[in-house]
């Protein structure tokens, strides 16, 4: 993966790495950099991936991915405790947006799931966040305001175009 950046024409001088509900990818990215590796880009920021429960035409839910800002120092732990603040329902029980939580509804969705990286990942594919959580985020927190963009999918498949021909989201 790196060194495929690396060797790009033309050269890749701004990345986005993409994690669902969490940046371990970013930080692992951040860290290689720091020891020598894409030293032609310039400017490194994690891209969060989420899925709201709002669900399209083709019942899938839409994807939103949250572009943050890394020059705040602190910006890493900022970004996990505002993800934090993210919930979800399942059995009787709240899970929060951080690797362990995930990990935990990952395993209480799928029993089957022994290792931490395949429950992460089955616990990232259950989480959903609402629209109205995420906006309250962005109230309820200046960091977020400052220091982060929102984008919404638009593509046919997980994004709103899958919503513009019901009117019942109109409103939405």
């Amino acid at each position: 993966y790196l060194g495929r950046i690396e060797q790009s024409d033309p050269r890749i001088e701004a990345l986005g790495v993409t994690d669902y509900f969490c940046i371990e990818t970013y930080k692992e990215v951040r860290r290689r950099q720091a020891a020598g590796r894409l030293t032609d880009v310039r400017f490194l920021f994690p891209n969060v991936e989420l899925r709201i429960d709002t669900k399209t035409a083709a019942d899938r839910a839409i994807n939103i991915h949250l572009l943050f800002s890394p020059t705040d120092g602190n910006h890493e732990a900022e970004i996990e405790r505002n993800l934090g603040k993210l919930k979800f329902e399942f059995g009787e029980r709240e899970y929060a947006c951080t690797r362990a939580d995930l990990i935990a509804l990952g395993r209480a969705h799928d029993p089957q799931q022994t290792d931490e990286r395949g429950a992460l990942k089955a616990g990232a594919n259950q989480f959903k966040t609402s629209l109205r959580d995420l906006k309250g985020l962005f109230k309820a927190e200046r960091w977020m305001r400052e220091n982060c963009l929102a984008a919404i999918a638009t593509k046919t498949g997980d994004g709103t175009a899958g919503l513009q021909n019901d009117d019942a989201f109109a409103a939405t």
